[in-house]
């Protein structure tokens, strides 16, 4: 098990798995440099492509509220690990707003969400 930490993610291998937790409270865009959401983009585009693992879970259990931005990075991170043939599942929705917000896109039936990350664990 090694574990590293970028300015916004805490990165933990366990098992041929890396497991991504975001270390922010809130990600929200913002004009200009210094957007935390493109920071956090450019941290999830480098666990995607370093070649490692191909089994990634995003552990958003410290986050209370996140923008839409956000969410597209999400998307994107999905679609970058899916051509790798990765798989990427989602827990620690524990906010009640970010629980909402996947719940209000329909973004809750397009990723596999699970409870914490030692379930997300069990099911690769």
């Amino acid at each position: 098990m090694t574990i590293t930490t970028c300015s916004h993610v805490a990165v933990e291998y366990i098992a041929g798995t890396t497991i991504i937790r975001l270390r922010d409270r809130e990600i929200w865009d913002a004009f200009g440099e210094g957007s935390v959401v493109r920071e956090v983009a450019a941290e999830l585009r480098e666990l995607a492509e370093a070649g490692g693992t191909r089994e990634f879970v995003l552990d958003l259990s410290e986050v209370d509220s996140l923008c839409s931005a956000m969410l597209a990075e999400f998307l994107r991170f999905q679609r970058r690990i899916a051509k790798f043939h990765g798989r990427l599942i989602l827990c620690g929705l524990t906010s009640p707003l970010v629980h909402e917000v996947f719940e209000v896109t329909g973004l809750d039936r397009y990723f596999e969400i699970v409870e914490a990350s030692g379930d997300a664990l069990g099911r690769f």
